[in-house]
């Protein structure tokens, strides 16, 4: 109850913040019933697009896992039908809110909100089928060597994973992954480089109390994107001249 009140407390006092209405002055939103029925479609929308080959496999490898844990469950599983389409609401109300304020989905931040939440509804899913099959079928279908199956298979799931990983190396380009990325940018010492250039500018903006005129790092590994300073960026030159206590801060 204590976090609980927290919580909403903190969301009462967002609302209410005057801060909102300047913001919202800049954006225009959807009217209430446009949002929750764009909402609805883009659930579907991203459903579409997030789900394949991969998350196929990741079904297949929680069925025992989730099996057992409906069998064990006591809820009667009568309503499969509505229980999805309760869950697929549920996850298409996060959508709303944007779509109503500023009629989009939001920034690269929300949509991964949307992206975990759309694991949690799948997994609802396969528990709920799977607890509705075990109480409808449980006399027809042979559940316990169903399992045993899936268990003894276990060697032909971990090749479909395997498969799976040498497809999206082979289409996306193995380089690009994060982890090979971060192991070539190590080798080759452009981490080193990349550190040594931000000391280099950390001192030199410490060792003056007036203005100073710095240039940008000329090395950035792969995996970190474009994580330079921000050039021609005034708002970024001014706070970073705040944070260091120095009078003005120029990027070349």
């Amino acid at each position: 109850m204590i976090i609980s009140s927290c919580v909403i407390g903190g969301l009462l006092l967002s609302a209410v913040a005057p801060g909102n209405r300047v913001r919202a002055s800049s954006v225009n939103g959807l009217k209430p019933l446009h949002a929750i029925c764009s909402s609805l479609f883009y659930a579907c929308v991203k459903i579409g697009e997030w789900t394949t080959l991969s998350q196929c496999v990741f079904v297949i490898f929680i069925l025992p896992i989730m099996f057992e844990a409906a069998k064990r469950c006591e809820w009667s599983f009568r309503w499969p039908i509505a229980a999805c389409f309760a869950a697929f609401c549920l996850f298409a109300s996060q959508m709303t809110p944007t779509l109503y304020a500023q009629s989009d989905l939001g920034a690269g931040r929300q949509i991964n909100i949307y992206y975990y939440a759309y694991y949690m509804m799948l997994v609802f899913i396969v528990f709920y089928v799977l607890g509705w099959m075990h109480k409808r079928y449980c006399g027809v279908i042979d559940f316990i060597e169903l399992k045993k199956m899936i268990r003894t298979h276990i060697w032909s799931m971990l090749l479909i994973v395997m498969f799976v990983w040498g497809v999206g190396c082979f289409s996306y380009h193995i380089t690009k992954m994060t982890s090979v990325q971060t192991l070539l940018a190590v080798l080759n010492g452009s981490v080193a480089q990349y550190d040594a250039e931000y000391d280099e500018i950390i001192e030199q903006i410490k060792n003056t109390r007036d203005g100073i005129a710095i240039k940008n790092v000329s090395t950035v590994p792969a995996f970190f994107g474009g994580l330079k300073l921000g050039e021609n960026n005034e708002f970024f030159e001014e706070r970073m001249a705040d944070y260091f206590n120095v009078s003005y801060i120029d990027i070349e």
